[in-house]
Order: C-alpha cells, then sequence, then structure tokens
C-alpha cells in the first residue's frame, strides 16, 4: 500500500458542498484520473480515500488535506491537477508521498488558522481589538458547551485559543482543532462581538499539523 497526503482547498460556491458530496466528487475525480486506488476488504469494498477534517458547511477551505492509499505508485498530483474545472472552487494543490509507517494526516491536526471577515465599520473594529485584548488576558474562558450525550457542562477554552487579531474587519484566530480542547471560530465572534447582526464569513486558511508544531 503506498499513502499520499493530497492538498486541497475549498471555496466560493463549493463552500456550500456538504461533506459526504464532497468526498463522492474526489472518488469521482480519483477514478476519472484511473489511479489504482487501494479498496478495502469485506462485502462492501470502499476505496481508502479520506478527507482529514471536514469543513463545515459554508465554510471556505485554504489548505485542507485528505489521505489517498494506492496499489502501485503513480505521479498523483499530475493526475488529479486538473480534476476539477476552473470556477468550480475545489482544486488539488499538492500531493505528498508519504512513509508506509505514516499515521493518517486526521490523527496529527492539532490546530487551525482562520480568517474571519466582517462588514468594515471602524466602530466594531476598535470595540473587538479592545475586546480581544480583554479575552487573552484571561486565565480561563469559560462557556457553556453541550456533550454529545446532550447534557450542559462549563467548558474552559483558555488552553485552546492561541492567537487572535483583528485588522481592517478582518479577524485572524489560531484555535486548537482535533481534540478535547477544540475551539470553534463562531464561538471566538461570539465573545467579540455578541451583537453582531450582519453577514460573517469564515474562512479556514491552513490545518496545522502536529509535525508543524515539533
Amino acid at each position: 500500500m503506498i499513502k499520499y497526503r493530497l492538498t486541497f482547498y475549498k471555496n466560493g460556491r463549493a463552500r456550500f458542498i456538504g461533506h459526504l458530496d464532497l468526498v463522492s466528487a474526489f472518488r469521482h475525480a480519483v477514478q476519472r484520473a484511473r489511479l489504482p486506488v487501494k479498496y478495502s476488504e469485506g462485502f462492501n469494498p470502499h476505496m481508502e480515500l479520506g478527507v482529514a477534517s471536514p469543513l463545515p458547511l459554508g465554510m471556505d477551505g485554504g489548505r485542507e488535506y485528505a489521505d489517498i492509499a494506492l496499489t502501485e505508485d503513480r505521479d498523483v498530483y499530475e493526475a488529479l491537477k486538473n480534476s476539477f474545472p476552473a470556477g468550480t472552487g475545489i482544486g488539488f494543490t499538492e500531493a505528498v508521498r508519504l512513509p508506509d509507517s505514516a499515521k493518517s494526516t486526521a490523527s496529527l491536526i492539532r490546530r487551525a488558522e482562520y480568517s474571519v471577515y466582517l462588514q468594515k465599520n471602524a466602530e466594531t473594529e476598535t470595540q473587538i481589538i479592545k475586546n480581544i485584548s480583554e479575552l487573552l488576558s484571561k486565565e480561563h474562558i469559560n462557556i457553556e458547551k453541550k456533550s454529545k450525550s446532550g447534557e450542559i457542562k462549563t467548558v474552559d477554552i483558555r488552553p485552546g485559543v492561541f492567537h487572535l487579531s483583528a485588522e481592517d474587519a478582518r479577524v485572524r484566530m489560531e484555535l486548537a482543532l482535533g481534540d478535547d480542547h477544540s475551539v470553534k471560530p463562531e464561538t471566538i465572534i461570539n465573545l467579540l462581538a455578541p451583537n453582531y447582526a450582519c453577514e460573517i464569513r469564515y474562512v479556514r486558511e491552513k490545518l496545522i499539523l502536529l509535525t508543524e508544531l515539533d
């Protein structure tokens, strides 16, 4: 089995494509590229292809990852780079061969960088910058969060907030992702601008892997 990590983007109109539909589109792209993809064993074999961290519906993704396994080596990027027509909002930008012992990319994700775009307003920006300073000065940031069982509990998200800044109606964040301290950018915006009622655009600029934090 030969493993590859694919890098792709998903933006524009494509941000409204759900996760399952995206995976289906990738599978069709792999089939069109005639890549010798590996299939699982059993009564219902499926393609060994998985998106590392599904994007929330409506959020753009700048540097996303997917894993694929082949039975024979190929130039994967060359095969997939033109899989989607220009303007669709989806495209592959890189394919890196991984060592045989490599863990899944999903298991290595620790953080993500986000850009959150608000409507330009000097008063709002000034208030958000002030609120960021106050938020980062806190030792604990406690919020109420619903567990998978439906129980409401108080959670301290401060360990999962690594960077916050704002400039020209753009809020930049680096937040924990993929573990017990995961923090959603919407949660931060609700803390920084609880009464903001205008349109907000969320972009996950980059997934940060454990290997990048060493």
